[in-house]
């Protein structure tokens, strides 16, 4: 029981759920300097579960996301031979990867005093980067960056109330005192018939964390009324 607990925190920290899990998702992270992709592939890595690929140059960057496709490139913008700028701009004109969202990270402006900004970007090059960010990277700006972009804000510790249904109380509890740490409101109901009865006056649950095998009515027949008569799209975790 401990460890099916243990196993939701697990999902809710490292999964991006609506309905179903989603496909786990690719992030290209692309910088010369060694300490600097490992900052930034720590700091994703605290977000969530995802493929990394990681590139130390501008061709290889080009090269690795055709052939991946990432979800989202991290680009740093201070690189020999191939420049950020310029790995942009080649991803930016292939049909494959002009839609891919890019972060670019610079330190010109600590070292110049002068701000890039993404306007500055689509004067240049004709587009913009979903997101420009100065060196050295605060981390937390860089969480929450790749939460919007990726659409993981819910996923952050104010995400709101969460709905534990599960007959067995230790289970409930476990769960609800580790959530609860974590900043989540969560309520909780022993079987899916008082879920549901709950459900119904309180639509505003972000999350449900449901058992399929309950008494008086199941889990499969409490998503079925949700799904149907109550018309709700809430996300469900489901323990079997």
């Amino acid at each position: 029981m401990c460890w099916r607990a243990f196993n939701v925190w697990s999902i809710l920290r490292k999964k991006a759920v609506s309905g179903t899990l989603a496909p786990m998702k690719k992030i290209l992270i692309v910088d010369d300097e060694q300490d600097c992709r490992l900052f930034v592939e720590t700091v994703v890595e605290e977000i969530g579960e995802f493929e990394i690929i990681t590139a130390c140059d501008g061709d290889t960057a080009v090269l690795s996301a055709k052939a991946h496709l990432p979800d989202l490139v991290i680009l740093d913008v201070n690189m020999p031979v191939k420049d950020g700028f310029s790995v942009f701009f080649e991803l930016s004109q292939e049909p494959t990867t002009a839609t891919i969202p890019v972060i670019m990270l610079t330190g010109v402006g600590a070292v110049t005093g002068m701000k890039v900004t993404g306007k500055d970007m689509l004067a240049m090059l004709g587009k913009e980067p979903a997101a420009f960010l100065d060196k050295p990277v605060d981390p937390a700006i860089l969480d929450a960056t790749v939460r919007r972009i990726l659409g993981l804000e819910w996923l952050t510790v104010t995400m709101g109330k969460l709905l534990v249904v599960d007959d067995d109380e230790l289970t409930r509890e476990i769960l609800a005192s580790i959530l609860e740490a974590e900043g989540y409101e969560v309520q909780q109901a022993e079987n899916g018939k008082k879920a549901y009865e709950f459900l119904k006056s309180n639509a505003d649950v972000d999350l449900i964390v449901c058992d399929i095998n309950m008494p008086e009515m199941d889990g499969i027949e409490l998503i079925s009324l949700l799904r149907g008569e109550l018309a709700s799209e809430t996300p469900l975790i489901v323990l079997s």
